[in-house]
């Protein structure tokens, strides 16, 4: 092209501005709901749906199903199990997986903050992440930082603008003592709020719920473990709620916790069986009831109602945050651990039958999540030389699966979506929007994307872009024939001039050999550097002296001052 040939401004315009914006759509990640971040399933039970999930409104709080659903889903042993193949086995789209974000994190540099976080994506699903957040070091400002919280926050924040809900569980069963957290209601509260500050002021995390989880309170206080309650401090005094000077198992489990309810999105509770009595190594049938009598409190000294107090009273939707049935082996025979006692099958289905009736359903319609256990531990102190198998999916899979047909309207599933990448690594880095993130955002999905896109649209944008400069040369070459041949047709006439004025005004810049004589049409006294000025009726004679650059210069104009000729003597 040579330099004469410009590119035309509106092509230029077209290759910095459009190419962009066409890559940042192939490459943007499909975000299925409403808004900058969705992800809430609808309540589709077709699993093979592509249409975008609804995000929940009016009463309904956030991720929260339609009245008549519930979310169905699980906690597993992702070393040997993955969302995805419990999926196969289930038959069908889980609308809910459990995942641990240990805070700070143990390697944080080599390892995903948040553990098999990314298998989630493998269902191809809009599945919600149930994000179970264990500050491991306890809540005291040494152990626990503000970017620790922000991290927990920039995690949800990639998952909801990528289209992946987040139900938030932060420090699940603060009310027991044998974890870090346990037992510091003052603390717990103040981080609580922290990190809801922290999480409501991040607009892009708008598809993320609080969850407030302790644990079953039969057994409360659960005196002489490691972090149990110290008597002459203000946590202990937080937790005498009879106000009797001790804290016993006539106190209130759950209440000295709470955060308060516009810190709380949803309520839970952990509640399993795991045999008659403690330690368990006892295979028993749970009750008929147990579910519902945890629930209601019906155990507790304190008979304090759970869900009432929380569910109905408060207007939140009620989870079991974590539940199942147990049956102990023996790890070395792989027998179970009571001669005689209740089949595995017998065991668990008594429990699993419970959540699944209809008059369960009935009873406690605020109950809106079932998460199960799926997992195999191994015993240890009093436990230690037995497997504890909380399964459904195994040898009681069949089972399971059967009476899940009958109550498979009763749950909420998750829709197909194909596979797209909500969990990336890098956004536990980002700096809350305090400055440049570290993050790549977008995830190596996404820059493979690009490079591919870059790759096919460059090239052929360039060839447009040389197209569009050659149609532009050749118009201007046409445009310029036709004016040319249009000029052929029609000359002008001979006494006609191209430096003529139609107005009143002064002749300007009459050129020769690079001098320029400057000629005003006026008064004659205006014109010293003329030597005679004639006029007729008709036109005006003025002659250059001989001081001009012009020795003789005769401009001929009519009345009017058109120029009529020029000529030089």
């Amino acid at each position: 092209m040579s330099a004469k040939q410009r590119i035309p401004p509106h092509l230029v315009f077209a290759y910095l501005v459009l190419v962009p914006l066409i890559l940042l759509v192939l490459v943007s990640p499909r975000v299925n709901a409403q808004g900058p971040a969705g992800g809430a399933p609808t309540n589709n039970t077709n699993n093979n749906s592509t249409s975008k999930p609804s995000i929940p409104s009016g009463p309904l709080a956030t991720l929260e199903p339609p009245p008549g659903k519930r979310l169905f889903g699980a906690w597993l042993n992702t070393t040997g199990d993955t969302p995805a193949l419990f999926n196969s086995h289930l038959g069908r789209n889980a609308s809910v997986f459990l995942f641990t974000l240990y805070i700070p994190p143990e390697d944080y540099a080599t390892k995903s903050p948040a553990n098999h976080l990314e298998l989630i994506d493998q269902t191809a699903s809009d599945a919600i992440v149930h994000l179970s957040v264990f500050p491991r070091k306890g809540l005291d400002s040494q152990n626990l930082r503000p970017e620790d919280l922000q991290m927990v926050v920039n995690i949800c924040k990639g998952l909801n603008r990528r289209g992946r809900g987040v139900l938030l569980r932060f420090a699940p069963g603060m009310n027991v003592p044998w974890v870090p957290w346990g037992q510091q209601p003052i603390l717990f509260i103040n981080t609580w709020r922290d990190l809801g500050q922290k999480l409501r002021s991040t607009p892009e995390a708008n598809q993320t719920a609080l969850v407030w989880a302790p644990w079953d309170g039969n057994g409360y206080p659960w005196a002489g473990d490691d972090y149990s309650v110290k008597r002459g401090t203000a946590d202990y005094d937080a937790l005498d709620t009879s106000k009797d000077g001790n804290v016993t198992a006539l106190d209130n489990p759950y209440s000295p916790y709470y955060p308060g309810d516009e810190w709380v999105d949803w309520v839970g509770l952990s509640i399993y069986h795991k045999g008659a009595r403690y330690p368990w190594v006892v295979n028993s049938i749970p009750t008929a009831t147990s579910i519902e009598d945890a629930l209601q409190g019906k155990l507790l000294p304190s008979f304090v109602d759970f869900y009432n107090a929380y569910g109905r009273e408060k207007n939140k939707p009620v989870m079991l945050a974590e539940t199942g049935a147990v049956y102990h082996f023996n790890a070395t025979t792989g027998a179970s651990t009571s001669p005689g006692a209740p089949t595995e099958l017998a065991t668990k289905q008594a429990w699993w039958q419970q959540y699944m009736s209809k008059l369960f359903l009935d009873t406690f319609p605020k109950v809106k999540m079932v998460c199960l256990y799926e997992a195999v531990e191994v015993g240890k102190g009093q436990e230690a030389g037995t497997l504890l198998d909380y399964r459904v999916l195994n040898s009681t899979r069949e089972a399971f699966l059967a009476d899940l047909t009958n109550a498979v309207d009763s749950f909420q599933w998750a829709n197909y979506t194909g596979f797209r990448t909500t969990y990336v690594p890098n956004d536990a880095k980002d700096d809350g929007g305090m400055g440049k993130s570290t993050g790549d955002g977008g995830g190596n999905g996404d820059l493979t994307r690009l490079a591919i896109a870059g790759m096919v649209l460059l090239p052929i944008m360039t060839v447009g872009l040389w197209v569009g400069c050659a149609v532009f040369r050749f118009r201007q070459r046409k445009a310029a024939r036709e004016r040319a041949e249009a000029e052929a047709a029609n000359p002008l006439p001979e006494t006609a001039s191209e430096k003529g004025s139609d107005g009143d005004g002064d002749v300007e810049s009459v050129d020769d050999g690079a001098t320029i004589v400057n000629v005003r049409i006026g008064n004659p006294s205006d014109l010293p550097e003329m030597t005679s000025v004639r006029d007729s009726e008709d036109e005006v004679w003025i002659d250059g002296g001989d001081d001009s650059s012009v020795d003789e210069m005769s401009i001929v104009v009519d009345g009017s001052g058109r120029v009529l000729d020029e000529r030089l003597s």
